[in-house]
């Protein structure tokens, strides 16, 4: 059985967090731990975080994850945003070992038009000297795109372009996978033969443990548009067959799927589009699959 959750707010601090993603039935969250448009560090003491821990198990949650603020840009020209970039992710990892999150999902930045061979040792550089002074188990999760405005990690192929250079020195580097993203960058997932293709090409580029995240949402733009702009399930231009190809597909039973949809009442993920995916849940309960607060191995 798919492992489905979603997106909640953390206002009221991170256990308040835990609270509503148990109210809505989630098996799995995703919070922001600070303002996503403000570069602030989390400050969370340590009761916090091991109540946070604890709060996963003792509710039986499968996983959570950080999602990193949205000014980060490691292909930064400007020095102080390119070390704010590794300086707040470098905190949200650190952070994410404590609470035993299981990944900070970002987005890399935009190389402004300039293309990614013009910035690439710039975002690997980067990313190394943020996980130089990380904890090796905190993960450190890259999100594709859309292809909006340059934006780094509109395919697979750029993606592996970086992660090359990152994993002979940090294992600790995986991927999220937004459905809208893909879709709007030209990916043909909305179909079985292109949600199959877009999976062995994943395996042949990094291996299907590196998928360590799904983010589960429909779109607005039509295909190839480079839309980023998310639709609730089955009301957008992926439509619900789409999701349940990715929902039933065997070899994502173990990945977590989180939405990050706006809601009916437009108050971000919520019961109704978790019951829009459960009814297209048609594979069996595996009862081997485990619930774990750590990162996947």
């Amino acid at each position: 059985m798919p492992i489905l959750g979603g997106h909640v707010s953390a206002a009221g601090g991170a256990l308040k967090a835990i609270d509503r993603a148990v109210e809505l039935g989630f098996a799995t969250l995703q919070i922001h731990p600070t303002s996503p448009q403000a570069w602030a560090k989390p400050a969370i003491p340590d009761d916090t975080a091991a109540a946070f821990t604890a709060g996963l198990q003792k509710n039986r949650l499968n996983s959570a994850f950080f999602h990193n603020i949205y000014l980060t840009n490691f292909a930064s020209e400007n020095q102080a945003g390119w070390h704010g970039s590794i300086e707040i992710s470098k905190s949200y990892l650190q952070l994410s070992a404590r609470m035993g999150v299981s990944g900070v999902i970002t987005h890399l930045g935009s190389h402004k038009g300039a293309g990614l061979d013009a910035v690439l040792d710039r975002v690997v550089d980067g990313i190394k000297r943020m996980l130089a002074e990380a904890p090796a188990d905190a993960y450190f999760l890259i999100e594709n795109t859309a292809g909006a405005g340059g934006t780094i990690g509109r395919t697979l192929a750029e993606i592996e372009r970086i992660t090359e250079r990152i994993w002979p020195e940090y294992q600790n580097v995986g991927i999220c996978i937004d459905s809208c993203h893909a879709f709007a960058s030209g990916i043909p997932i909305h179909t079985a033969e292109g949600l199959e293709s877009f999976l062995q090409e994943f395996q042949t580029r990094f291996g299907l443990a590196a998928l360590r995240c799904l983010h589960l949402n429909d779109s607005k733009g039509d295909f190839a548009s480079n839309k980023d702009r998310h639709e609730n399930i089955g009301d957008g231009s992926l439509g619900l067959e789409a999701f349940r190809h990715i929902v039933n597909h065997p070899k994502l039973q173990t990945v977590p799927m989180v939405m990050e949809v706006p809601g009916i009442e437009n108050k971000g993920p919520d019961r109704e589009n978790l019951q829009r995916l459960q009814a297209l849940v048609t594979v069996a309960s595996d009862p081997t699959i485990p619930f774990s607060a750590t990162p996947r191995p």
